[in-house]
């Protein structure tokens, strides 16, 4: 197996880059457009690191921006979607979820609990805890006026 050598066209040694030039046009049999790998000088070298230094710097400002907008933005956007997903659950069950103060009236007969709004509602019942059990020994009817 043979090892390829880095062959150079053998100069005088003070030839410029255009009579370098003109020596390979007279003596080229065609030429050609071609992609090749061109060992870098140090000093080349030395720009190529300084450009992807810079490059990395500017890089990093870039996306702590973009990290500091997105919060932002990710900030605003947050309640939006809570309230988009209330709203849906309210579309959803087509009743909304209410806090308000309401009347516990117990029904003996019934062995229930009732709870009603303020509008007279009932908007809950449950079963009677044994301790409601039998509150009123005689019935009263409940008109809601003090005249009985």
């Amino acid at each position: 197996m043979s090892k390829k050598t880095a062959k150079t066209l053998i100069l005088v040694g003070n030839e410029s880059p255009s009579q370098i030039l003109q020596i390979l046009k007279d003596n080229a049999e065609t030429t050609t457009q071609f992609t090749y790998s061109r060992p870098l000088e140090s000093e080349e070298l030395n720009v190529v690191k300084d450009n992807y230094a810079q490059n990395g710097i500017k890089l990093q400002a870039i996306e702590e921006e973009r990290k500091a907008v997105t919060e932002k933005f990710t900030l605003q956007i947050k309640p939006i979607k809570a309230a988009n997903q209330e709203l849906l659950e309210t579309i959803k069950h087509q009743a909304e979820t209410v806090n308000e103060e309401v009347y516990l009236i117990s029904d003996q007969e019934q062995g229930d609990m009732d709870y009603y709004n303020s509008k007279g509602q009932v908007v809950y019942t449950r079963k009677l805890m044994p301790q409601e059990k039998q509150l009123r020994m005689l019935k009263v009817e409940k008109t809601g006026t003090n005249d009985k």
